[in-house]
Order: structure tokens, then C-alpha cells, then sequence
């Protein structure tokens, strides 16, 4: 049983005039259970990543010589 101002002998005494037998087995303080530490997930990092290289034609350079008349 547990519970906030409960007496242990007035339960008992209640327990044996309505069962017959009852005995007090353990008494102790009721502690909070303690919480795990929980490790947090830490945030992905991003990945750097380089932008792809941009592809332009070759540029060929084109000159016409006209010849000497």
C-alpha cells in the first residue's frame, strides 16, 4: 500500500478484523525513481558539399587574314 499519511498498524488491524491474518512484511520510504541520464542525439552536421563544377564549351578563337593583293 502506498500512500500519504497511511498507518501501518491501523491497516493491519483493519486487514485481520475483515481477513482473519494480515502481517506487516516491510516498511520503507517510497523513493522517486531515479531518472537515466538519456543521451540527447547529437544534430547531424551537415556535410560540405562543393557546388559542381560549371561546363562551358571551349572557346576557339576564330581570325580570317585576308591575303595581300
Amino acid at each position: 500500500v502506498v500512500g500519504d499519511g497511511v498507518d501501518p498498524v491501523c491497516l493491519v488491524s483493519c486487514l485481520r478484523k475483515k481477513l482473519g491474518h494480515a502481517q506487516i512484511i516491510k516498511v520503507e520510504e517510497v523513493k522517486k525513481p531515479e531518472e537515466e541520464k538519456k543521451d540527447e542525439p547529437k544534430p547531424a552536421v551537415p556535410v560540405p558539399v562543393n557546388p559542381p563544377p560549371c561546363y562551358y564549351p571551349p572557346s576557339y578563337y576564330h581570325h580570317q587574314y585576308q591575303a595581300p593583293h
